[in-house]
C-alpha cells in the first residue's frame, strides 16, 4: 500500500512538471495576439507580497509591471516554468493557464499590456 501512494505521488509530480505553461495550448489565442514579446502572467501587488518567491522576484526587479496599473506584477511564462511558480497558474481543459491576468510584454520594455485570451474574435 505504501508503494502505491509513493507511485501515485511520483506520477502526479511527473505530470505537473510535463505540463509547461509556456507550451500550453490554452494560451494559443494569447500568443497569436502577442507578436512583439513574451506572454506573462500578472498578479496584483497584494497577491505578490503574500507569495515569498514571487515577492522576492518583484523586489529584485525581475518582473514587469502591468501598463496603467503599477499595482500589478507580471512574470514571463518561461520564468514561471523555470522557477516552478505554480501559484500563478491554474489548470484548464486545454492545459495550464495564468490564474489572473494574461499579458504581452514587448521586448526591451518594462511594462506589459493585458490581452484577451477568450478566443472570441471581435
Amino acid at each position: 500500500m505504501k508503494f502505491t501512494g509513493t507511485a501515485a505521488f511520483a506520477l502526479t509530480v511527473a505530470v505537473a512538471m510535463a505540463a509547461k505553461l509556456s507550451d500550453s495550448s490554452a494560451l494559443d489565442h494569447a500568443k497569436s495576439q502577442c507578436t512583439t514579446g513574451d506572454i506573462s502572467c500578472c498578479n496584483s501587488a497584494e497577491e505578490t507580497k503574500a507569495d515569498g518567491i514571487l515577492g522576492n522576484l518583484l523586489a529584485g526587479g525581475l518582473l514587469n509591471g502591468l501598463l496603467g496599473n503599477s499595482n500589478s506584477a507580471c512574470a514571463k511564462t518561461s520564468l514561471i516554468d523555470e522557477l516552478n511558480i505554480l501559484a500563478s497558474v491554474k489548470n484548464s481543459d486545454s492545459g495550464p493557464v495564468c490564474k489572473n491576468i494574461i499579458a504581452c510584454c514587448p521586448e526591451g520594455t518594462k511594462e506589459c499590456i493585458a490581452i484577451d485570451n477568450s478566443g472570441k474574435k471581435e
